[in-house]
């Protein structure tokens, strides 16, 4: 899967990650097809350079959604 990453200043990037996983039957993966950072999700892009890359998460909302068991 692909996730947005932060690697460096000014080095934000999209970075191929592994797939989810469920640990617990109750736990979902969704599909996001659009999603954005905030003003707080931008702080660890400020910090030390991480060679991984700090994987962006934030808020979620889901909208329409439909569980099937």
């Amino acid at each position: 899967m692909r996730a947005t990453t932060l690697h460096e200043v000014r080095d934000i990037g999209v970075s191929d990650v592994p797939d989810p996983t469920i640990d617990k039957p109750v736990e979902p993966i969704v599909r996001v097809t659009a999603g954005c950072i905030r003003g707080s999700g931008l702080w660890p892009h400020h910090r030390e350079a991480d060679p991984e890359g700090h994987r962006a998460r934030d808020e979620r909302r889901a909208t329409n959604a439909w569980v099937q068991p």
